[in-house]
C-alpha cells in the first residue's frame, strides 16, 4: 500500500512560529536599543573628556580659562567674535580652522559673509561654512535638539557661571544694583564660574583673567563642561551694536549653562529668604527636556537624550554620569570654583561625594 507523507506547516504550525519569532524579536529590541544607546552615551563621554582635556592644556599655556567668546584675529584693529569652542580647536587637532580665525586679512569678510546674525544681521553667510564646520568631537549622537542647525553643530555647554536676574530688591541685598551692563560684569567674578566674556566692545566683557588658582573647592568638584539639548550651534556670539540697540549677554545662555539665585526650597538660604528665589521645572537637570526653549537663561543647564543621567565633564579632566535628580543648590556648589565666596544663595553648603555620584 502506498503511503503519502505530508511536506510543509500548517496553518496553525505557521502562526504559532511567527508568534514566537515575534516575542523573541520584542525580547531583542530592548536589548539591542539598550546596547546602542551605551555607545552613544560611552561615545559622549570621550567627547566630554576631550574638551576638558583640552581645556586643561590651554589653562596650562595661557595661565587663563578660555572666555565663552573671545575675540580672534585682530591684528587690523577689527576683530572676529568667537566661542569658547574657537578657543580650544588647536587643542582637540582643529589647528588648520584656528588658522583661518587668526589670520586677521579676513576680518572685514568675515563680519560681512560669515558672521552670524547675533553679531551682524546683514551678514550674507556665504562663507560661513569656512568658519563653522561641523566637528564631531562637539556633537552627542543621543541628543536630537541639532535638527535646526546647519553648520557649528553643538550638544555641549561651558561652565560660563551666574546670571543676575531677581527683582531690585533682590538685587539690592545683594549689591547688584546701577546699569544692567554694571551687573553682568560684577556677575564675572572669579568665584562665580570658569568661562567669562572676553570678547572686546562687547556687553559686560571683562578683563578678568582667571586660572587653576581660583579653584579652591578642587577641580574634582567644579564643572567645567556638560551637554545641554538647548545648546545652540557654537558659532552663536553676540555683538554691541548700539545702532541695533542689542546690549545683552545671550551668548552666556546659548553656548553656556549658568546658575541663577534660585533655591528649590528657600528656606535653606543661608541668605535672607527675601532674596531666595523658587526654581522654575525648566531650571532642573532635564527640565522639561526637549520642549524647553532654546537660547534662554532658563534652560542654561544640563540635560541629555541619555536616560536618567547626563555626561559632565570636571576641571580635573574626569567624566560623570550626573542623575537628573540632582538639586539645584548642589548644582550652584558644583558650579562655584569658590561656593562661600561665591553669590549662591547657600554659601555654607559643603558638597557630599554622594550628593552627585
Amino acid at each position: 500500500m502506498r503511503r503519502f507523507y505530508r511536506h510543509g506547516f500548517t496553518l496553525v504550525e505557521l502562526l504559532v512560529v511567527i508568534a514566537i519569532i515575534g516575542v523573541l524579536v520584542g525580547l531583542l529590541l530592548p536589548a539591542v536599543q539598550m546596547a546602542r544607546e551605551a555607545a552613544r552615551r560611552a561615545a559622549c563621554a570621550n567627547n566630554l573628556k576631550q574638551l576638558a582635556a583640552a581645556t586643561i592644556q590651554f589653562e596650562t599655556a595661557k595661565k587663563q580659562m578660555p572666555g565663552y567668546q573671545e575675540s580672534f584675529g585682530t591684528g587690523d584693529g577689527s576683530q572676529k567674535v568667537g566661542s569658547w569652542v574657537i578657543a580650544l580647536l588647536p587643542f582637540i587637532e582643529q589647528q588648520p580652522l584656528r588658522d583661518n580665525w587668526d589670520d586677521p586679512s579676513t576680518n572685514t569678510a568675515w563680519a560681512t559673509t560669515a558672521a552670524p546674525a547675533s553679531y551682524n544681521p546683514a551678514s550674507s553667510g556665504a562663507n560661513a561654512a569656512n568658519f563653522y564646520p561641523n566637528i564631531g568631537t562637539l556633537i552627542c549622537n543621543s541628543d536630537n535638539g541639532n535638527d535646526d542647525e546647519v553648520l557649528g553643530q553643538n550638544s555641549y555647554v561651558c561652565n560660563a557661571g551666574f546670571v543676575p536676574v531677581f527683582s531690585g530688591s533682590q538685587g539690592a541685598a545683594l549689591g547688584y544694583t546701577g546699569a544692567l551692563a554694571d551687573q553682568f560684569k560684577k556677575a564675572q567674578k572669579k568665584q562665580n564660574g570658569l568661562f567669562l566674556n572676553k570678547a572686546a566692545g562687547t556687553f559686560d566683557a571683562v578683563s578678568t583673567r582667571i586660572s587653576n588658582d581660583a579653584i579652591r573647592d578642587g577641580s574634582s568638584q567644579t564643572i567645567a563642561f556638560s551637554e545641554n539639548l538647548q545648546a545652540d550651534s557654537w558659532a552663536y556670539v553676540t555683538s554691541d551694536d548700539s545702532s541695533r540697540g542689542v546690549y545683552d549677554g545671550s551668548a552666556k545662555w546659548h553656548v553656556g549653562m549658568v546658575w541663577l539665585y534660585r533655591l528649590q526650597n528657600p528656606a535653606d538660604s543661608t541668605r535672607p529668604s527675601a532674596v531666595a528665589d523658587n526654581t522654575q521645572p525648566v531650571n532642573l537637570f532635564n527640565g522639561l527636556g526637549l520642549s524647553a526653549p532654546k537660547g534662554t537663561f532658563e534652560s542654561a543647564r544640563p540635560s541629555s537624550g541619555h536616560t536618567n543621567v547626563i555626561n559632565t565633564a570636571f576641571m580635573d579632566g574626569s567624566v560623570k554620569a550626573l542623575s537628573d535628580k540632582i538639586p539645584y543648590h548642589v548644582y550652584q556648589a558644583l558650579m562655584t570654583p569658590q561656593t562661600k565666596q561665591s553669590d549662591v544663595p547657600n554659601t555654607l553648603y559643603l558638597l557630599k561625594q554622594d550628593d552627585y555620584e
